[in-house]
């Protein structure tokens, strides 16, 4: 692979959720910022450039706002849906969702899609919302739309057009840092979704039934709620 594509890989990677790129083609196609689409046609040194995502048109909030976005496609390469966090959409570029998500595009790590194992064109979408954690860290209401939430959507609803759905309780955590990552389960199926806040990680474990409770590891490092705002950016 050329050298280009290894800083392009090592510079957008933390955004995207994604198996090996040549093997299974799930980060086929990047979709972020102000309408930007780079795509992957065959999971080698093709790069294509284009502006046809729908994902940010706003003209009014300024293009270095769009920090976090997510973005997955199928194992054939086919896009599939992106999110900014805020709204989501799916490969023809049509929007699910009515509602703006519990997310924020202004966060580093605003959301990540994983398929739901052993399920066909169902995902799970996480979103975080942890931008301006001024509250008091025990005064965190139901009031608030801080921390991680997730929402399911089934591309096989609406003539493949796809339906977004807003679980009962769908907050997972109520306080989180702007980072969240995926990664497979030692038995290739299933997939962990992990998240950080203060001096503990929390792994959820994706199946084919849902979401499990936490495991929660507590790390010796602990990274104050005073000055969150600034303490929880950065990549996970």
């Amino acid at each position: 692979m050329s050298k280009f594509f290894y800083i392009l890989l090592i510079l957008l990677s933390p955004f995207f959720f994604s198996a090996e790129v040549s093997a299974q083609m799930q980060a086929a196609h990047w979709v972020f910022g102000s309408k930007g689409h780079i795509s992957f046609p065959f999971g080698y040194d093709s790069v294509n450039t284009n502006y046809r995502g729908s994902l940010i048109n706003t003209s009014n909030i300024p293009s270095s706002n769009f920090e976090g976005s997510a973005s997955i496609s199928d194992v054939n390469g086919n896009l599939k849906l992106y999110t900014n966090g805020v709204d989501v959409y799916n490969g023809d570029h049509i929007k699910l969702n009515e509602e703006r998500l519990k997310g924020n595009f202004t966060v580093s790590q605003s959301s990540i899609f994983v398929p739901v194992p052993g399920k066909y064109n169902q995902y799970i979408l996480f979103t975080i919302n942890a931008h301006n954690l001024i509250a008091p860290r025990n005064d965190v209401s139901v009031g608030f739309d801080f921390g991680l939430y997730y929402y399911t959507i089934d591309l096989n609803k609406n003539n493949g057009r796809g339906k977004l759905n807003i679980p009962q309780n769908n907050r997972l955590l109520k306080r989180t840092a702007e980072k969240i990552a995926a990664v497979y389960h030692q038995n290739g199926k299933d997939i962990w979704v992990i998240t950080y806040f203060e001096n503990q990680f929390y792994a959820y474990l994706v199946t084919e039934n849902g979401i499990e409770a936490p495991v929660i590891s507590q790390v010796p490092y602990f990274s104050s709620v005073l000055g969150y705002a600034a303490n929880s950016k950065g990549q996970l």
